[in-house]
């Protein structure tokens, strides 16, 4: 098979071969290509809906996940296999690259980043270092207690927050997203 998908497989490819195996009978084990982590991952999800033992053997580039059938097994079904695909989050297609080589596709990238950022399955957004987020935020409605006090304090909508005449904040402050774990310049 890691002749065949060279350069990674498609999540069309992947139906493929799963409903071949399923269906064939001989068959007790499937190898699929190295995969990335992520693909890998999205694979053994898939496997498990189909109560398909699934694990992964080598190392490094070379990781690559095997499926292997069980007594309760279910059968082939391309309804089950869309649904659990769409479930999973990955129903649009999409490219599982090789990790044991560098692919020359290019745009699977930015289908994971699609992907990632709200389309499909569902979940948090998800959101990279140093992306600014809330600048969409809605003003702070009139009935918010918050308000009511700053109000009750002498506040009103325009005024800058701080002291007379130091200025103060008028523009909200940028909430930027930070992942790693080395300070906060």
């Amino acid at each position: 098979m890691n002749q065949r998908y060279t350069e990674g497989i498609t999540m069309s490819q992947v139906r493929f071969e799963l409903q071949d195996f399923l269906e064939e009978d001989e068959m007790t084990t499937k190898a699929f290509p190295p995969m990335l982590k992520n693909d890998r991952k999205v694979l053994h999800e898939i496997a498990n809906h189909f109560n398909l033992k699934s694990k992964s053997v080598g190392s490094g580039k070379n990781r690559a996940p095997v499926l292997i059938k069980t007594s309760r097994t279910i059968e082939w079904s391309s309804e089950h296999f869309s649904r659990v695909s769409n479930f999973v989050g990955r129903g649009g297609g999409g490219y599982m690259k090789n990790s044991s080589k560098k692919s020359r596709v290019t745009g699977a990238s930015e289908v994971r980043r699609t992907r990632a950022m709200g389309g499909g399955g569902g979940g948090a957004a998800a959101y990279r270092n140093g992306d600014v987020v809330g600048h969409n935020a809605s003003e702070i409605p009139a009935t918010n207690f918050g308000r009511k006090l700053m109000e009750k304090m002498g506040w009103a909508a325009g005024m800058s927050l701080g002291k007379e005449g130091s200025g103060g904040l008028l523009v909200p402050v940028q909430a930027t997203v930070k992942s790693g774990k080395a300070g906060l310049g």
